[in-house]
């Protein structure tokens, strides 16, 4: 029982985690949806074409994070998108919150749903000293 409620916290995690991706390559592709995305690409400095190229990338991450047996190369991948926002953001001096919790939320929410990353990196209480 306790493992269906894992995967299940590890789902709801994993959903809240993806929605700012969902949401911003949809603003991406989908002008009609408000988005700030097109303002901070000028802001960071980079030519705006740049931001559909990032929502493809975003896209097959998505794909590969939601796959139950491409999760873990999904988060992955996730955490290079990530960091390569970190680097962009921290160029410009802007605040790095977003950019840590967001990919702490993805490994969280897969190693949840997961039972081979749970295997892979078990948690453990530490026995006292003696």
């Amino acid at each position: 029982m306790q493992s269906k409620r894992m995967t299940w916290t590890g789902r709801v995690i994993s959903g809240v985690a993806s929605f700012p991706f969902i949401f911003g390559t949809l603003a991406t592709f989908f002008p009609a949806i408000p988005s700030p995305t097109h303002q901070e690409m000028i802001h960071m400095g980079m030519p705006p074409h740049i931001e559909a190229i990032l929502a493809c990338l975003t896209i097959l991450c998505l794909g590969a994070y939601w796959y139950p047996a491409t999760a873990i190369l999904g988060a992955i991948l996730f955490t290079g998108h990530m960091g390569g926002a970190i680097l962009a953001h921290l160029r410009v001096g802007d605040p790095l919150v977003l950019q840590i919790v967001t990919p702490s939320l993805l490994w969280l929410g897969v190693w949840l749903r997961d039972s081979r990353l749970r295997a892979l990196i078990p948690l453990r209480k530490i026995a006292p000293a003696v």
